[in-house]
């Protein structure tokens, strides 16, 4: 029994089979192939051989092929009965010897598990034969498509060149490969790149400036089916450190207020933020309710406290290569309560009266979340402030 392909096995599904049987040639360019010979002794009982001859076929895409070519030795012709899983799918009738009758193709449904093809010789009465099929011989041809899989590199940051790379590509057997820097081919000339004709490449110092590239690659099988990965977009740092394109801008706030910081840079980088003095710099921590965004491009305060009053803050950014730069400093100025807000919540729109006009300005700011509506200075915008308001309004002022 021959094989064809049988390494397929292992990442096929299992799937009833639906197999319909023509006459024909292949409906693709380049089919993979695998040839093997046939010789048997039959019982000598009669004109049914008694044995078959069998094989797999494990199709990827649609047809399968396979074609028989009889041996020039033969005396006698034969009808060939074709049978695709123990069924009778076909007869090639009263094939001569030194023949080859046209390819037969198997449709099947996709994915398929293995396809068991057998093969019997019935006899046809003439030449040497005289009612009795000794034997029959000649050779097979199987043929199934095998179109490479690949699969896309990963995204990388690089922290210089030499760099190397591993395509994944699967198939049944040795695969042959090219490589593409910027969608251009590249050539294994060893200034470039080694192994440009493998699945192991190695780009040298040089082949591409610091900054982003593509990279990709194409499988290619030995019978001449190619299947190329997507261009991956990749980074040579190179040791370039970050750039910094916003530095940190110092904020004023108010006791139960808040503040922001916010500080941006190039590259794939990560921040940490500390406190100064930047001589000896204490590493900023995330507190639910108070302090987040330490290790992001925006550290933001809430709930502000007199001890945050005159920090210093400062972002450090590094990017996957090491490599860092620090940003300028910025301070942060919290005010006491009373200072921040309205100085008198009766005069809301400081016209220097208190009449109907500080009402519709105190609500216009109220309804919307101002925080000038905070007329407590608790926080937040509330009822409280309405009462805060209306106490001192009816007051005549503060």
């Amino acid at each position: 029994m021959s094989t064809l392909m049988s390494r397929c096995v292992g990442w096929l599904r299992h799937a009833a089979i639906a197999a319909s049987v023509a006459m024909g040639g292949s409906a693709w360019a380049q089919p993979c192939c695998e040839t093997f010979p046939v010789a048997i002794d039959c019982l000598g009982w009669g004109q049914e051989c008694g044995f078959r001859e069998s094989f797999t076929l494990m199709p990827r895409s649609n047809p399968a092929t396979f074609s028989i070519t009889t041996s020039p030795a033969m005396c006698s012709n034969v009808d060939l009965n074709i049978y695709i899983n123990g069924s009778l799918a076909i007869t090639l009738p009263c094939v001569a010897p030194g023949t080859s009758p046209s390819p037969v193709s198997i449709t099947t449904d996709l994915p398929s598990p293995p396809i068991l093809i057998e093969i019997e010789a019935v006899g046809c009465e003439g030449g040497c034969n005289t009612g009795i099929l000794t034997g029959w011989s000649g050779t097979i041809e199987a043929c199934a498509d095998q179109a490479p899989i690949v699969q896309d590199l990963a995204p990388q940051t690089l922290c210089g060149l030499p760099s190397s790379f591993f395509a994944s590509a699967e198939a049944p057997w040795p695969l042959t490969y090219r490589w593409y820097l910027n969608n251009t081919e590249i050539p294994d000339d060893g200034i470039v790149a080694h192994g440009a004709t493998t699945n192991f490449l190695t780009l040298l110092p040089g082949a591409v400036p610091p900054g982003h590239f593509t990279l990709s690659y194409a499988a290619i099988s030995p019978c001449g089916e190619i299947v190329y990965s997507n261009p991956t977009l990749m980074m040579l740092e190179a040791g370039q450190p970050p750039i910094i394109t916003l530095h940190p801008e110092s904020q004023t706030g108010c006791v139960g207020g808040e503040a922001a910081f916010r500080c941006e840079a190039t590259s794939n980088s990560l921040q940490v933020w500390f406190t100064g003095p930047r001589s000896s710099p204490t590493v900023v921590l995330d507190v639910p309710g108070y302090i987040e965004g330490s290790n992001s491009d925006t550290l933001r305060f809430t709930n502000l406290t007199e001890f945050e009053d005159n920090l210093e803050l400062f972002s450090v950014i590094f990017n996957e290569c090491g490599t860092t730069v620090v940003s300028t400093s910025a301070f942060l100025t919290v005010l006491p309560e009373g200072a921040c807000g309205v100085p008198c919540p009766a005069d809301f729109n400081q016209d220097g009266g208190v009449d109907g006009a500080d009402i519709d300005s105190f609500f216009g700011a109220w309804e919307t979340g101002d925080s000038g509506a905070d007329v407590n200075f608790d926080g937040g915008v509330d009822g409280g402030d309405i009462d805060t308001f209306f106490a001192a309004w009816e007051a005549g002022g503060c």
